[in-house]
């Protein structure tokens, strides 16, 4: 209570007292985010691109700044004493979030693209943060980045920085090419060599050549190519059949006839 006299301004006699109550609240900033838990993007092509979006929420009384800080491995230079043992260390950016001078251009880090780094957000409001993943190269993508909000207590996980999680697998399409016996299933895997006295329709390891033993003319046969896909992600596949000595023409049509285009998931039958 703030008390208010009244006096005579002639005499200074007190003519009256009146009592004025006076109250006063204060509050952190107080905030949710989602998801809590690391963003997964899972298998992702390499040259594709994946985006994924997690929200920071105002649930107090007054704005907030936020930051969004990459969180990165940094090597310290080893002393004479250390020499042997040249570890990293963690270190972390530490800074506190400044006064929001509107939304901070995307953060990069590893494999991921952050849409921005920093902004104000108005209570009752959120903001939606477009997280993106791609790669040209083949990879298991982890990478940390740091959120600080300001006017938090110190205890609040905020004040020191809360770790964001981003993690995602990037591969390239392939296929099997050296598990001859699974490509060629039922078929003889030997060298050219080995039919000298007994021709056989075969596979030739050393010279990476499918041999058809003599057949009657007119008669057909076929041999079943099985195509395994290696990684988690579609793979799109163009086969052909070539010549494989050019010099030798023959007038006769081209013998072997192969599909051409199609998508594997897991394993084709050519």
């Amino acid at each position: 209570i703030c008390y208010l006299t009244v006096s005579d301004s002639m005499s200074g006699t007190e003519m009256a007292k009146i009592g004025i109550p006076m109250s006063v609240d204060s509050f952190y900033s107080q905030y949710i985010y989602d998801p809590k838990e690391p963003i997964e993007f899972g298998d992702l092509t390499t040259g594709k691109s994946l985006k994924k979006e997690f929200t920071i929420a105002n649930t107090g009384c007054f704005p907030f700044d936020f930051e969004l800080i990459p969180k990165i491995d940094v090597s310290e230079p080893p002393s004479p004493s250390d020499a042997q043992s040249r570890k990293g260390r963690r270190y972390t950016v530490n800074k506190l979030p400044t006064n929001s001078r509107g939304k901070k251009g995307k953060i990069s880090i590893g494999c991921f693209t952050v849409s921005h780094g920093e902004g104000t957000i108005q209570p009752g409001g959120k903001e939606i943060i477009v997280v993106e993943l791609s790669s040209y190269e083949a990879r298991k993508a982890h990478n940390i980045v740091i959120l600080k909000i300001s006017d938090v207590p110190e205890k609040d996980p905020a004040f020191n920085g809360i770790e964001l999680h981003f993690k995602g697998d990037v591969f390239a399409p392939g296929i099997e090419i050296n598990n001859f016996k699974s490509i060629f299933p039922h078929q003889n895997i030997c060298l050219r060599d080995d039919i000298v006295k007994n021709d056989v329709t075969s596979f030739f390891e050393d010279e990476q050549t499918f041999h058809f033993k003599p057949e009657i003319l007119g008669e057909k046969k076929s041999v079943d190519i099985v195509l395994h896909n290696v990684n988690p992600i579609p793979c799109t596949i163009d086969a052909s059949v070539k010549l494989g000595n050019t010099k030798k023409r023959s007038s006769f049509s081209f013998p072997f006839k192969l599909s051409t285009s199609f998508k594997i998931d897991n394993s084709t039958l050519l």
